[in-house]
């Protein structure tokens, strides 16, 4: 479904909803947000004081998959 979204670009959101609707699924825009695009963007996500307590979670259990083995 994603293939040909040029990431990191300001044609992301344009080109996403596209490929959304050629599949046939609907969607919503939230508000407008930061990207999260790399470790330091994740670590200002996973510091957010109002983050969902399920994206909370969901992080916490990336985290820990994505350490690395010793």
């Amino acid at each position: 479904m994603f293939a040909g979204v040029e990431w990191s670009t300001r044609k992301v959101l344009e080109q996403t909803e596209s490929a959304l609707s050629a599949c046939g699924l609907g969607f919503e825009r939230g508000e407008m947000w930061y990207d999260v695009d790399g470790p330091e963007d994740l670590a200002r996500l996973t510091a957010e004081r109002e983050l969902p307590d399920y994206t909370r979670r969901r992080l916490a259990l990336k985290a820990q998959a994505w350490r690395p083995v010793q």
